[in-house]
């Protein structure tokens, strides 16, 4: 039984601290995508970019574009902010209410996420695949200005999709794919490396997470 201590404390480590442990996680397994998987990955993608294939991703990586979803977001929210200042009955000034808070909610997740991924960036300063292909640059340059890792597009993409997540759960198929597709997409379009999607959209649901709980614990029921 004393040789299972280590692994069940491992367990409950887990358990307890489960945001943490996926953020670790995807560490770990970023850094064994960018030793083995990384960069064969990335020049199967750089012959295949002008195939249809290639063509159907140029079009869905546009859909992870962080200013339609940052501006889409707060004009939700002023919009749902007007509304209740209009409202002519207590039910729907609450209705419109319970509307800002959850639109408030995602738009939080973006920013609080799009600042940590741009923190990230600039600490890693890891090198794009056209840096591969152009000059044989490869890996990591802490503050040297490049931007690969963790991937924006991603955060964007997860942050959005994992907000509309707990907003809408009934649609929860269509967030959870089309946060995989456009977020691969960065992948075949050679913007990114797998790890970079790994790292950013991890780093996005566990931060909307944490946003959540915040909204939740502060009494603000979405």
């Amino acid at each position: 039984m004393k040789g299972h201590g280590p692994a069940r404390s491992w367990l409950a480590w887990v358990h307890s601290m489960p945001c943490t442990a996926a953020l670790l996680g995807a560490f770990i397994l970023s850094l064994l995508l960018q030793w083995t998987i990384d960069r064969p990955l990335a020049f199967f993608m750089r012959d295949i970019r002008d195939t249809p294939t290639g063509h159907f991703f140029a079009f869905v990586t546009e859909i992870g574009l962080g200013w339609p979803w940052y501006i889409g977001f707060l004009l939700a929210v002023l919009v749902c902010m007007s509304a209740s200042k209009l409202a002519l009955t207590m039910d729907s000034y609450d209705v419109w209410r319970a509307r800002t808070r959850r639109f408030s909610f995602a738009l939080t997740a973006l920013v609080a996420s799009g600042l940590a991924v741009t923190l990230l960036k600039q600490v890693f300063g890891r090198y794009r695949p056209k840096m591969l292909f152009a000059e044989d640059l490869y890996g990591f340059a802490p503050f040297s200005g490049n931007t690969s890792f963790p991937s924006g597009h991603a955060q964007v993409i997860f942050a959005s999709m994992a907000a509309l997540w707990f907003l809408f759960p009934r649609w929860r198929l269509v967030w959870g794919a089309t946060a995989c597709l456009v977020g691969f997409s960065r992948v075949v379009v050679t913007a990114h490396y797998l790890s970079d999607i790994v790292m950013g959209g991890t780093l996005a649901i566990v931060v909307t997470i944490g946003v959540h709980r915040w909204f939740e614990q502060n009494r603000q029921r979405l």
